[in-house]
């Protein structure tokens, strides 16, 4: 996954062959983009911000155009997977990295092939240029590294200090928002949460799943045997965070808190009558609202109360 250089749009690639584009600060889905024939190993954007290279394990590096779903031109050469892609600094030169155990060097306005670097042992994992664009970096599977030259491609005498080959573009310029991919889902986080005033909220609701997973995961609890109304009632939260102006979403999420205030009122009422009463009933408040998370209490609105009993 990278940012866009101003941090507004984040690029996920992914094993079902795509890279999708997010607008960071809402979440929402911008653009599919389909091209490749196997799993997209890696994605970065142009410094700029314009366009968009990926690398594929069907052997070929793709540029798209980031405002649409144009795919501007293919890379060939590679024997085999490619794994990592990288751009120069002023976005002139593309590097990449792959499982043919060679680095190519590419130049991204005409597409032609201007290099092949040969050294590594095994499959080249990463690559990387230099903040100066004049030497690269490689890493392959046996953590073996190789400082080059750019413009000639000999090796050079390894660095005092290696790059972090595994850091890449996800996080926002500015550090605050760290992109991380969770079973098949993009989630952002705020890593700047302590500086909230709502730390507590912040830290376990802002990292946000694509809504549609959450869609989904409501629907099956409302399905189990019995059904789940109150893990529907978060799942539904967040839905409702991500479409606040969808009636039918508004609607699914009211009627699920009645649901749940029910299942409350049912459990409550199954508190033994015993001697072990008051500790029992001390255990459970009379209050539906107050086992609910924050998020769901703010879709839910303030002035939102359980149902009265009959």
């Amino acid at each position: 996954m990278t940012f866009s250089s101003d941090g507004a749009r984040l690029a996920s690639a992914s094993d079902d062959r795509t890279i999708k584009l997010w607008d960071a600060e809402t979440g929402a889905e911008l653009r599919t983009l389909t091209g490749h024939a196997d799993w997209v190993m890696s994605v970065t954007f142009s410094p700029d911000g314009t366009w968009l290279a990926s690398a594929s394990k069907d052997r070929t590096i793709k540029l798209w155009n980031a405002q649409s779903d144009a795919e501007i031109r293919a890379l060939t050469g590679h024997a085999e997977w490619v794994t990592n892609v990288a751009l120069s600094p002023n976005g002139a030169r593309l590097a990449s990295a792959s499982a043919d155990r060679t680095i190519k060097l590419w130049d991204t306005r005409s597409g032609a092939e201007l290099r092949t670097f040969i050294g590594h042992a095994s499959s080249v994992l990463r690559v990387t240029f230099s903040p100066d664009g004049a030497r690269l970096f490689s890493k392959d599977l046996a953590n073996d590294r190789i400082a080059w030259n750019a413009e000639s491609g000999t090796r050079l005498e390894p660095p005092k200090e290696w790059p972090d080959f595994n850091s890449s573009n996800n996080k926002t310029p500015d550090g605050r928002w760290l992109a991380v991919s969770s079973n098949r889902h993009v989630l952002l986080v705020d890593l700047h949460f302590k500086d909230t005033p709502n730390e507590k909220e912040f830290r376990q609701f802002k990292a946000r799943l694509d809504p549609s997973w959450h869609e989904q995961q409501a629907m099956a609890a409302v399905k189990a045997a019995p059904p789940d109304h109150y893990s529907a009632l978060f799942h539904w939260a967040w839905v409702s965070e991500a479409k606040p102006d969808d009636i039918l979403t508004s609607d699914r999420l009211y009627t699920t808190y009645d649901k749940y205030c029910d299942e409350f009122k049912a459990r409550a009422a199954k508190v033994p009558t015993s001697a072990d009463q008051d500790k029992a009933t001390a255990l459970i408040s009379t209050n539906p609202n107050d086992y609910l998370a924050p998020l769901v209490l703010k879709l839910l609105g303030k002035s939102r109360t359980p149902k009265p009993s009959n």
